[in-house]
């Protein structure tokens, strides 16, 4: 250990991380992903967690912004602005999430991504019940053909979050395409004055650089 106060104080954790603590409170729950790994893949955890540097902490509690985060739309803006450590996405909060430009859906828009949402979350849940297994073992099921409801589930997530864009759905497999639009998006809401993704409260992410 370099630092005195890490040497004399080893059993407390080195950061404090006040930016994700001030917003803890004000929360029911927090957004977890791992910052590098094959996949993009969220999980709610609770406040009381304290996960290690190598997970990022999404300040939101809310299942729309939960699927937002989890749709193939904000994963090809990752994977495109991000590094990789060999084939894996190291997913780069600095600029994957915080420069992400959000959609402006209408309550309806809303609340289709938050029930779709939801329903990936159930049907991620059954399929880890029946193998008794965790993400990783589920969606490699998935990815060989198994747990066909799962894969519907997030392609109708999908669908409701390019709706809310107002993408055409053929964007879905046009990556580079899609993360064009997504880079006009994003220009557009850097000089947008009225652009408030999370509203006044705004948000935080913890990281390795909100120490």
């Amino acid at each position: 250990m370099n630092r005195k106060a890490q040497r004399e104080r080893w059993w407390q954790f080195a950061e404090t991380r006040p930016g994700i603590i001030r917003a803890l409170p004000n929360l029911g729950r927090v957004g977890l992903v791992g910052l590098t790994g094959k996949r993009l893949l969220l999980t709610w955890g609770e406040t009381t967690w304290r996960p290690s540097h190598a997970c990022g902490v999404f300040a939101f509690d809310e299942d729309y912004y939960f699927g937002i985060c989890s749709s193939r739309v904000h994963e090809v803006w990752a994977r495109g602005v991000s590094s990789t450590l060999e084939d894996r996405l190291r997913y780069t909060p600095s600029i994957a999430f915080e420069s992400f430009p959000f959609p402006k859906p209408n309550k309806k828009q809303k609340d289709f991504i938050s029930a779709a949402a939801q329903q990936v979350l159930a049907k991620r849940r059954m399929a880890c019940d029946s193998l008794d297994a965790g993400l990783t073992k589920v969606y490699n099921t998935m990815d060989e053909g198994g747990f066909r409801e799962l894969k519907s589930a997030h392609e109708e997530l999908d669908l409701a979050v390019m709706d809310a864009y107002g993408f055409d759905i053929d964007l879905l497999n046009q990556p580079e395409r899609l993360l064009d639009a997504l880079f006009d998006l994003n220009e557009e809401a850097a000089t947008d004055p009225n652009y408030q993704p999370f509203g006044e409260r705004g948000s935080s992410l913890f990281d390795e650089a909100d120490a």
